[in-house]
């Protein structure tokens, strides 16, 4: 039996995005200026862009947003 060294090397598994020290669940969607500038309008029910371009394609019914400030979310916004 032959063991390479190569089989006992550990490889970090990070499940969701790193951002320094900390990982976010890969459900984690960060939405940033780019994003926000096509944020037309947030309802009762959801937000409503005028594009789906950078980040806004990943958003799903099960996404986390962080949602950076702009003038139409002036403190910034967390939802689901």
């Amino acid at each position: 039996m032959m063991i390479l060294p190569a089989a006992c090397e550990k490889h970090e598994f990070i499940w969701g995005k790193k951002i320094g020290d900390i990982t976010y669940s890969g459900n984690v969607v960060f939405l940033g200026a780019e994003e926000l500038a096509l944020l037309k309008e947030i309802t009762e029910n959801g937000m409503v862009f005028s594009d789906k371009i950078g980040e806004i394609k990943n958003i799903t019914e099960k996404s986390i947003m962080v949602i950076g400030i702009s003038e139409k979310t002036p403190y910034g916004l967390l939802g689901k």
